[in-house]
């Protein structure tokens, strides 16, 4: 309303004034976004976390490990000792819970706020440079281009955003495999699993919840299959073009195990990697790419067909084929 009175009151000189002033409107609108702090990626929370952890005071304190081996009872609020530590463990996870998923909403807001108010900002400045003489034309002009060079720099860590779903993901299942052991864990008594044990895997649960803790288990994981691609590289550089009867015969066995993964016959599949010296794996389609690579390496070379023809014959009794 303030930008339309401005603009207004200069209405009778230039009849573009009005337009220019709507479009400085937009672009204060926009730095106030900006200015206004990160949007919110969810609504908020319906539990009062500092209340919450108000009423876990006395298991988040430092000292529930002299609770958990005092003698006295009393000391764990009438508690035996292997209540007391589910108790610990149950009000920490929760806290740490609550404090991951506000680190995801904040983080999540820090780029998306940020990422609009750079795109408003830069279309009311070409838009008000549209309108505006000459002079102002110009120097809007200018700012526009500051402005989106600004995004251009912002859309670097943008790209960051975009990686966020992976790396969360990550880190979810970090986490998820560290409360799978502590859970396993709390089936054992206090004896067996104590406090201190306990109060290490909560720590390492906290840890799983971090970037440094997700990219560096992304980084791993790709590390690995690098390596093993590599390995399967270096064993296919070997191949030799096989006769066109043998490639035949070796599209034959190729279409058979097909047949067998989209039938489900694992047990089919686990016997003839036995006989070939493929790995067995619990994903089906893992283990006919292990079954097809060893099947090609010996199937090769200047005794391709002699090789295929032995294979068929150690093979018949669970194929009930002939390759």
């Amino acid at each position: 309303m303030v930008c339309e009175q401005n603009a207004g009151s200069d209405i009778l000189r230039n009849g573009r004034t009005r337009s220019f002033g709507n479009w400085l409107c937009l672009i204060a609108t926009a730095l106030t976004l900006a200015a206004c702090g990160s949007f919110r990626g969810g609504p908020p929370p319906s539990i009062d976390s500092a209340q919450e952890k108000q009423d876990f005071a006395p298991y988040l304190s430092g000292d529930v490990l002299a609770k958990f081996y005092s003698p006295d009872a009393q000391q764990r609020g009438g508690m035996a000792p292997v209540q007391w530590r589910d108790t610990v463990i149950g009000a920490r996870l929760e806290i740490i819970d609550q404090n991951f998923q506000t680190f995801k909403n904040e983080l999540y807001a820090e780029t998306s706020g940020v990422n609009l108010a750079t795109d408003l900002a830069a279309l009311g400045l070409t838009g008000a440079a549209a309108v505006a003489s000459s002079g102002a034309s110009r120097a809007l002009a200018a700012a526009a281009t500051g402005v989106i060079g600004a995004g251009t720099a912002f859309n670097k860590d943008a790209l960051y955003q975009k990686t966020l779903p992976a790396i969360f993901a990550q880190m979810e299942a970090n986490r998820s495999g560290v409360l799978v052991r502590i859970r396993g864990a709390q089936t054992r008594n206090a004896t067996d699993y104590p406090l201190s044990l306990a109060l290490t895997d909560i720590a390492a649960y906290e840890r799983a919840g971090t970037l440094e803790s997700g990219i560096q288990a992304l980084t791993t994981s790709a590390t690995n299959q690098d390596m093993a691609n590599k390995k399967q590289l270096d064993q296919l550089n070997g191949l030799t073009i096989v006769p066109p009867d043998v490639q035949a015969r070796r599209e034959k066995f190729s279409d058979y195990i097909a047949d067998r993964v989209a039938k489900g016959q694992k047990a089919t599949l686990d016997q003839i990697a036995g006989k070939l010296g493929a790995a067995v794996d619990a994903n089906i389609t893992v283990e006919e790419r292990n079954i097809l690579h060893a099947f090609v390496l010996k199937v090769n070379g200047a005794n391709a067909a002699a090789a295929m023809t032995d294979l068929s014959n150690q093979l018949n009794p669970i194929t009930h084929e002939t390759f």
